[in-house]
């Protein structure tokens, strides 16, 4: 959460957090590595693959 919010009667008034942001960036850090190693991993696969079609095909 980015925002702590104080009600005072039918005001409310939010103050930003300053460890808000680092967790947000921690957050986004874990899901981008997660799904760039999975990309990663499935680009080389693919690669593998059709390097050894290729490998195959030029030895006939």
């Amino acid at each position: 959460m980015f925002v702590d919010v104080r009600r005072a009667g039918n005001r409310r008034f939010y103050r930003l957090r300053p460890e808000g942001p680092a967790e947000a960036v921690t957050f986004l850090e874990t899901v981008w590595s997660t799904s760039l190693s999975r990309l990663q991993h499935e680009a080389e696969r693919e690669e593998r693959a059709h390097t050894g079609d290729q490998d195959v095909k030029g030895s006939l």
